[in-house]
């Protein structure tokens, strides 16, 4: 009986230890985006795709400095218009939001610049989540 007990209590610790909160995020932003326009201007020179996930996971895929897709990831929530997230490096963003077009267009303004960036509703290629190499340290331009 002790032995169950002691089986009992080390599952709890490990419960209660986890680093991570499960979050789930009930809005429009969840989904998939491709950038179509930043500050006024189309993104033609570079592609950049965003991954909001219902758990409050975000991926941010780019293709902008490099010949190749970079990836960073991080946590975000959404609270009042308010989309607010941090990379896994720590580095925070903040963005004003708006979902139009009957949800196909996601129009970003950052909270310090100013800078706008309109995306549409669109699917991430499996061919630039699978050769994305993967970013965790801070440097270079992030669209978020």
């Amino acid at each position: 009986m002790k032995k169950y007990i002691y089986i009992l209590f080390a599952a709890l610790l490990f419960v209660g230890c986890s680093d991570e909160e499960s979050v789930t995020v009930d809005s429009e932003v969840v989904g998939e985006w491709q950038l179509i326009q930043w500050n006024g201007d189309m993104a033609d020179d570079f592609v950049v795709y965003l991954e909001f996930c219902s758990d409050g996971t975000f991926n941010l895929y780019q293709r902008v400095e490099y010949s190749y897709f970079e990836r960073y990831a991080g946590r975000y929530t959404v609270d009042k218009g308010l989309l607010e997230g941090r990379y896994d490096d720590g580095t925070s963003w903040s963005y004003g939001f708006a979902v139009s077009d009957g949800g196909y267009t996601l129009t970003l303004t950052d909270q310090k610049s100013q800078e706008v960036n309109v995306y549409t509703r669109t699917t991430v290629p499996a061919d630039v989540r699978n050769v994305a190499v993967t970013r965790s340290e801070t440097g270079g331009k992030r669209f978020l």
